[in-house]
């Protein structure tokens, strides 16, 4: 009996191990994004947010415990840089989805661009093209790409002009 035991204990110890590995392999990696807050949803806890700088919308659902940090700052305020903590998977659609946020850290403060110019940019362009709204937010001074991305699409979707 102890003559067979062996290869059986080996082959058992050999599966274990390649199991364990593929179910290693196989849960997503977890990486840190940074992101700046545009805009907060509370009826579906949804942030609408950018990756500042380099352009590029995408909505995230914040959680609940990480709404506020240590020293009180509100993370949901338009403007708020934080870094956000999920899978590296991303669901392709205008704006692009963030599943599965698992954590949210405070990393500083930029002004709340969304209140300085959303609400003059629509009154001023209520019967203007989507061209000259466009070059408008471009031409405006002080905000990076994805501030500026983020206007274009939340001023053309109040005006029924985002397509």
């Amino acid at each position: 009996m102890k003559k067979f035991m062996k290869p059986i204990v080996l082959f058992a110890a050999v599966l274990l191990f390649a199991l364990g590995i593929r179910w290693k392999f196989s849960q997503p990696l977890l990486v840190w994004t940074n992101a700046e807050i545009v805009e907060y949803y509370p009826q579906s806890n949804s942030v609408l947010a950018t990756t500042a700088k380099e352009g590029g919308l995408f909505t995230f659902s914040m959680p609940k415990e990480n709404q506020y940090n240590a020293t009180g700052d509100d993370l949901t305020q338009c403007g708020t840089i934080v870094s956000i903590l999920g899978p590296d998977e991303w669901s392709t659609s205008y704006p692009m989805q963030y599943k599965r946020v698992i954590k949210v850290k405070y990393v500083s403060k930029r002004e709340d661009f969304v209140s300085k110019y959303k609400d003059d940019l629509v009154k001023q362009h209520r019967t203007s093209t989507r061209e000259k709204i466009e070059k408008d937010i471009e031409d405006l001074q002080g905000l990076n790409e994805g501030e500026k991305e983020a206007l274009k699409y939340l001023v053309l979707g109040e005006l029924g002009l985002w397509q």
